[in-house]
């Protein structure tokens, strides 16, 4: 035993030991830098995704209050609408420059009833039904990062 001590075995199992602990220290400081950059990245997609889904009801309620009629069932004029729009709907900056988008789009017009809705039918055949495609749209500049939700809405009317 005496003789690994004269030659510095201590010494070499030592820095050995130094030399793993200091490994397994930068995997475990690398493993920690990429959670945060994970979580920061989790963090930002649901920040934009919340500012989207917000955009997207206001304009589900803009169709739910304000229900704008069809452009005369005319299946060529579909598309956004765009006049007669509150101020609220043209989009807005937010406090830390994220901004959003509520849109709305006219997607078809229907007169056929629905399974069950005519079991009432009173004698009077005006149906109709709108179809509306809701969108908001909320971006982040900074993170160069932009989510779109969708909603469908039915407008059903006699």
């Amino acid at each position: 035993m005496r003789y690994l001590q004269d030659r510095g075995f201590a010494l070499i199992m030592a820095i050995a030991f130094l030399a793993v602990l200091m490994m397994l220290g930068a995997y475990l400081a690398t493993q920690s830098l990429t959670g945060l950059q994970i979580s920061s990245g989790l963090r930002d997609y649901e920040k934009c995704f919340n500012i989207a889904d917000g955009a997207c009801q206001i304009s589900m309620e803009y169709v739910k209050n304000y229900a704008p009629d069809a452009p005369a069932w005319d299946p060529s004029l579909r598309g956004k609408i765009t006049s007669n729009l509150p101020s609220y709907m043209d989009g807005t900056t937010l406090s830390d420059g994220e901004s959003y988008t509520p849109e709305v789009w006219w997607e078809g017009y229907d007169t056929k009833p629905l399974p069950g809705w005519m079991l009432n039918w009173q004698g009077y055949s005006a149906f109709h039904r709108v179809n509306y495609k809701c969108q908001g749209i909320g971006s982040i500049p900074s993170r160069q990062s932009e989510t779109k939700v969708y909603g469908l809405v039915m407008y059903m009317k006699r």
